[in-house]
C-alpha cells in the first residue's frame, strides 16, 4: 500500500469531536473525604480517541501518583489519593482529537475541617471592660458550612487561656468581663461538622480609655 493511497484512507476516516457525558454529577461536583482516595468515571466519546489534559488556576497537571486522568475507548477515570484540603477547587478538563477540542470544569469539594480565620483581626472599641474584635471568614469551609467560632483569651502574664465563647455565629465579637489596664491575647477558631479549624490570634490589647468608636 502506497504512503499517498494510505493517507487518502485515514483521511476518510470518519472523526467525531469529544463529549463528555456528566449527568452524573450535578453541578459538576465530586465530592471526597480529607485523607480518603477517590475515582470516579465520565462517559466520553469521540473519534479518534481523545487526549486529555487537566489544568487548576490555569496551570496544566502534570499526571502524578496522586491525581491521574486515564482515558479509556468511552470515558474518562479520574483518580486522587489521599486528598487534602488543597485539592478543593475548579479543575478544567480539555479533550481534544482531529474533530475538535471540548472543554469542561469539575469542583473538587474536600470535606474537612475549615481553614483558619482570616486575619489580621480588627480591634474596634476598647472598653473599660470589654473590647470589640472582628475577623473575616475562612478562605475554604472544608465543603461543609462554618456553623460558629469559638473565642479564647488569655492574660498576656499568663500562659493560661479561657473560653470566651464557644457558640459566635458571626466573624465578630464584643468580648467582656475584662480587667482594666490588664493587657489580653485573643485566640480565634472556625468550626464545622468536620472540626476545628487551626488558630488565629489577636495582637496583645491593652484594656484601657480613651477609645475609638466600634465599628458597625
Amino acid at each position: 500500500m502506497t504512503l499517498t493511497l494510505l493517507t487518502s484512507l485515514l483521511s476518510r476516516v470518519p472523526t467525531e469531536a469529544p463529549e463528555f457525558d456528566l449527568k452524573n454529577y450535578p453541578k459538576n461536583t465530586v465530592y471526597v473525604k480529607a485523607g480518603s482516595d477517590l475515582t470516579f468515571e465520565l462517559p466520553l466519546s469521540g473519534r479518534p480517541t481523545p487526549k486529555v489534559t487537566m489544568s487548576k488556576n490555569n496551570v496544566q497537571i502534570k499526571p502524578s501518583k496522586r491525581l491521574l486522568a486515564e482515558v479509556t475507548p468511552d470515558s474518562l477515570i479520574i483518580t486522587l489519593n489521599e486528598s487534602i484540603s488543597s485539592d478543593a477547587g475548579r479543575y478544567e478538563v480539555t479533550a481534544s482529537n482531529a474533530g475538535g477540542t471540548t472543554k469542561i470544569f469539575l469542583i473538587f469539594v474536600v470535606l474537612d475541617r475549615p481553614g483558619p480565620p482570616i486575619g489580621p483581626v480588627e480591634v474596634g472599641e476598647v472598653g473599660e471592660t470589654t473590647v470589640c474584635l472582628k475577623w473575616a471568614c475562612p478562605e475554604y469551609d472544608g465543603g461543609s458550612p462554618v456553623t460558629n467560632y469559638t473565642v479564647m483569651r488569655r492574660q498576656t502574664s499568663t500562659p493560661n487561656w479561657t473560653e470566651v465563647s464557644s457558640s459566635i455565629a458571626r466573624s465578630a465579637i464584643k468580648a467582656t468581663k475584662l480587667t482594666k489596664d490588664e493587657e489580653y491575647q485573643f485566640r480565634i477558631r472556625a468550626q464545622n461538622r468536620f472540626g476545628f479549624s487551626d488558630h488565629i490570634d489577636t495582637k496583645p490589647i491593652l484594656i484601657k480609655l480613651p477609645y475609638s468608636k466600634c465599628a458597625r
